[in-house]
Formats: structure tokens, C-alpha cells, sequence
């Protein structure tokens, strides 16, 4: 492996892209289940491709793709354990303030919920795994120690 070193300052993450299969089932799940509201959209003609950047009150923002013919690249995960080992991109992690009200309101909505809220004290918070209904992991953090 050929290691790299910049030496351009860089600033935070500003947003996370995922395709999804139906992009207005992705809008409106992301929508409902999660309070993100559409911040802007295009469409790219020449390659049949929209998108939509979304925005939650939180500061998060995601960016959902749409295009005919899409297709899975990796399996379906169920669980972290079958998760984690897959080499690549692997979560969306975001931060709530109340990790158990977050897990009740997700399990009331049907969201599945595939691990166990997990402490993490080295790290300083709690996360548990959801699933959005196109398979994507979806980390929920509770920061229990300052960051």
C-alpha cells in the first residue's frame, strides 16, 4: 500500500452520497424516518441521473442518487458481525441526542434496528445499527464524553 500525505488543510465531511433504486421511495423514507428535507435537485440529461441533496436540522447532509438500472455492488447486511468484515465504505453515522428514544421511535416506524445499542467507552459514545429500506447501514452515535 503506497501511503499519501497532504498537505492541503482539510475541513469536515460536508456530505455522504448514496444510490439508491427509487430515488422518491429514497427521498421520502429519508424524509420520514429520519426529518432530512430536500435542500436542492438536479438533473445530469446526459446520463439520465438526478439528484437530490438533503439536509437535516442536525447539520447532516446527504446526497441521494437516481438512475435506471442501478444495481447492488455488495450484499444486503442484516447485522454488523456480517457487515464490518467487507471491505470498503461501510455507514452512515449520525449523531442523536437520546440513543434509546432513537431505537423506540425507529422500531414504532419499522425501521430495523440489526445490533444491540453498544457502549464504546474509549471512544466516548454508545451507536447502534439501523437499516434503511435499500440496505444501506445507518449508525446511530450517542456521545457520552466530550469530544
Amino acid at each position: 500500500m503506497r501511503l499519501y500525505f497532504f498537505v492541503i488543510s482539510l475541513g469536515a465531511v460536508h456530505h455522504v452520497g448514496l444510490t439508491v433504486p427509487d430515488l422518491a421511495a429514497g427521498v421520502a423514507w429519508y424524509e420520514k424516518a429520519l426529518g432530512f428535507s430536500v435542500i436542492s435537485q438536479v438533473r445530469i440529461e446526459e446520463v439520465s441521473l438526478d439528484i437530490v441533496l438533503m439536509g437535516h436540522p442536525g447539520g447532516t447532509i446527504i446526497e441521494l442518487f437516481g438512475m435506471p438500472g442501478t444495481t447492488r455492488t455488495e450484499p444486503e447486511y442484516n447485522d454488523v458481525a456480517t457487515h464490518l468484515p467487507a471491505e470498503g465504505w461501510r455507514h452512515l453515522a449520525i449523531v442523536v441526542a437520546d440513543i434509546e428514544a432513537a431505537v423506540t421511535e425507529a422500531q414504532a416506524q419499522g425501521i430495523p434496528v440489526v445490533s444491540e445499542i453498544t457502549p464504546v467507552p474509549p471512544f466516548g459514545y454508545s451507536y447502534v445499527f439501523l437499516r434503511d429500506p435499500f440496505g444501506n447501514m445507518l449508525e446511530l452515535v450517542e456521545l457520552t464524553a466530550k469530544q
